[in-house]
C-alpha cells in the first residue's frame, strides 16, 4: 500500500496561482522628457529571482528576455494587440532602499498644503493656527474694506455666546492634553502662550470635526503627511546599536563639483545637498593627486524636508576627520607587546645575547679559574 504525498494546501495553491489583477490608471507617460519629475508618477511591479528567471510578471504576456531588471512600471497590464508597453526603471526603488538605510523622517510644514495630494480647495486646506481665537469663532474684529484692514467694535453679545460655547469643551480639552502631553498636569510646567497654541490646535481638530462630510473629506489630505513611499518612520524613534543608541547617522559622501559661494555639491544616498568647502579643502589638501569627484567624505545626516513642489531636500555637515597622514604614519609603524601572565613568581627571561658576548664572558670566565689554580 502506498502513501501518496499530501497535496498542498488552499492557500498555498491561491497563493501559487495569484496573479496582478490591476495596477492604479495613471495617463501620465512612463518617460516623462519635457517635465521635471521630483517624485515616482507610476507604481513599481517587483518580481522575485526566479519568476524572473521565467519572464514571469504576473502578465498576461511574457516579458522579452534581454529584461535583467526585477522592477517594471507600465500603465496597462494588456492591450487589444497583447503588447504592453513597460519601462525597466529601478532608480527609484533603489533610492528608496538608500533612504530607509539612513534611517531618517521627512519634516514636512503641516500649515502648507502636502504635493503628494491633489485637492481643489487650497484655500481651505490652509491651517490658521496662526490666527486669533476670534477668527475662528466669526467675531473677528478685523474687517477688510477697500483693500484695508478697518477695525470695528466688538459687541458684548457676540463675546457671551462664544464664551459659553467654548466652555462645553473644556472637560474634553483636559482630556486631549492630558492624552497629548501629560507633562504638563504632572510637572506642571507650562506658559500661557503654550496653553494658547494647544487650545487653538484643539478647536481646530474639533471644528474641522463638526463640520459636513464633504468638508471632513476637504480636511483629510491637510493632515497627512506623506512620503512619497521613502519611508514610514515617525520622529524621535531610537534607533539601537550593539553600542547602545545611535544619535548621528553618518554615511559616506562623494563630491560633485565646487559652487561659487563657498559651497561644495555632495551626493548622499542618492540625493543632492550643498555644504561647507573648508572642510572638504583640507580633506583634498591632506590627500595628494585625488580628483574632486574621488574625494569620499563621511557625512552626518540631519533630515530631509519635503518642499512645496515634492522635492527632498537633505541638510548634512562633513565630519572633521582626522589627517590623514598621521594615520597612515601610525598604520605604517609596527607595534608589539611581551605576553606577561598574571600572578607568575618566575622572573622574566633575560634577552639572548650576541656570539661576541658570549664568547668575551667565557674567556674572562677561564682566566680568573686559572689565576686561582695558581
Amino acid at each position: 500500500m502506498s502513501i501518496s504525498p499530501a497535496p498542498y494546501s488552499r492557500i498555498s495553491n491561491l497563493i501559487r496561482t495569484t496573479k496582478l489583477s490591476h495596477v492604479p490608471q495613471n495617463s501620465r507617460p512612463l518617460n516623462p522628457t519635457t517635465s521635471h519629475k521630483y517624485y515616482p508618477t507610476h507604481q513599481i511591479i517587483e518580481t522575485k529571482p526566479s519568476s524572473l528567471y521565467r519572464q514571469d510578471w504576473g502578465l498576461k504576456a511574457s516579458i522579452p528576455s534581454k529584461i535583467k531588471s526585477r522592477y517594471l512600471i507600465f500603465n496597462e497590464m494588456d492591450t487589444l494587440e497583447r503588447l504592453t508597453s513597460f519601462e525597466p526603471r529601478g532608480d527609484t526603488q533603489w533610492i528608496r532602499r538608500r533612504f530607509n538605510e539612513m534611517g531618517i523622517n521627512i519634516n514636512f510644514n503641516t500649515g502648507k498644503i502636502n504635493p503628494l495630494f491633489d485637492t481643489n480647495n487650497s484655500a481651505a486646506m490652509e491651517a490658521d493656527i496662526s490666527n486669533p481665537l476670534s477668527s475662528m469663532l466669526n467675531i473677528d474684529a478685523k474687517s477688510k474694506a477697500a483693500g484695508h484692514e478697518t477695525t470695528k467694535k466688538l459687541k458684548l453679545n457676540d463675546v457671551v455666546v462664544a464664551f459659553q460655547y467654548l466652555k462645553k469643551y473644556r472637560n474634553e480639552f483636559k482630556k486631549w492634553l492630558l492624552e497629548r502631553n501629560p507633562e504638563v498636569f504632572l510637572g506642571k510646567k507650562f506658559s500661557p502662550k503654550d496653553m494658547k497654541n494647544d487650545a487653538l490646535e484643539f478647536l481646530q481638530e474639533k471644528l474641522a470635526s463638526n463640520k459636513s462630510s464633504s468638508s471632513q473629506l476637504n480636511n483629510i489630505p491637510r493632515k497627512i503627511v506623506g512620503s512619497g513611499g521613502l519611508t514610514y518612520s515617525l520622529r524621535g524613534r531610537l534607533k539601537n546599536s550593539p553600542n547602545g543608541i545611535v544619535e548621528k547617522n553618518i554615511f559616506a559622501g562623494r563630491c560633485l563639483n565646487s559652487l561659487s559661494n563657498e559651497r561644495y555639491t555632495l551626493a548622499v544616498g542618492g540625493f543632492i545637498t550643498t555644504v561647507n568647502s573648508q572642510r572638504i579643502e583640507n580633506k583634498l589638501r591632506v590627500s595628494n593627486n585625488v580628483s574632486i569627484r574621488e574625494c569620499v567624505v563621511p557625512v552626518d545626516v540631519k533630515d530631509a524636508t519635503l518642499d512645496s513642489e515634492g522635492r527632498i531636500f537633505i541638510r548634512a555637515n562633513v565630519i572633521d576627520s582626522p589627517n590623514q597622514k598621521t594615520v597612515e604614519n601610525i598604520k605604517s609603524k609596527s607595534f608589539s607587546m611581551k605576553s606577561i601572565r598574571l600572578g607568575s613568581r618566575r622572573n622574566p627571561k633575560q634577552a639572548p645575547r650576541n656570539t661576541s658576548d658570549s664568547t668575551r664572558y667565557a674567556n674572562e670566565l677561564l682566566k680568573i679559574i686559572k689565576d686561582n689554580g695558581r
